[in-house]
């Protein structure tokens, strides 16, 4: 048996070769000319990529500092807000105690001067009722005795008359 196998790709070795030999001439010439410029264009691509992914590292970590230094800053500002709002509370709470304080003070020097006034006017309301009472009395008794008095027998009448009565 004779087995003949045909070439159904088209592949031919004299083919293979020359496109073999000419893809080597043009990675020689490539290298002698041209490597040194394309590993120049990459190490500088490289180099820029490099600097630029460490800009954006020194970014991130400049935004995350300002982060927590504003979030710091609002914290004391959080803080200083509420101790001035409890500071403000208590000043109110301490002149409201002292308006209170002496609103009181006031209306009891107010009732203590009223109640004053109120024994002063009965004491005078008192001794014009005796002087009254005496001048009654020193008529009523200059009509009995068909006689004037004298104020100091007529004072003395009237304050045991009075003391008879208190008793």
């Amino acid at each position: 048996m004779n087995i003949i196998v045909e070439n159904n790709l088209g592949v031919d070795l004299q083919n293979v070769l020359m496109v073999l030999v000419a893809t080597l001439i043009i990675i020689f010439i490539a290298k002698k000319y041209f490597w040194k410029v394309v590993l120049q264009y990459i190490a500088e691509r490289q180099q820029y990529i490099n600097s630029q992914y460490d800009d954006a590292l020194k970014s991130k970590q400049t935004a995350e500092a300002l982060k927590l230094n504003y979030e710091e800053k609002l914290q004391s500002a959080r803080l200083e807000a509420s101790s001035i709002i409890e500071s403000g509370k208590k000043q109110a709470q301490q002149i409201y105690q002292e308006k209170m304080d002496q609103s009181r003070q006031e209306s009891e020097n107010l009732l203590q001067r009223t109640y004053e006034a109120i024994e002063l006017e009965k004491k005078h309301a008192s001794e014009s009722m005796h002087q009254q009472i005496k001048e009654i009395a020193l008529l009523a008794t200059e009509k009995i005795l068909k006689e004037k008095v004298d104020s100091n027998t007529h004072d003395q009448y009237v304050d045991e008359f009075l003391s008879n009565i208190n008793e």
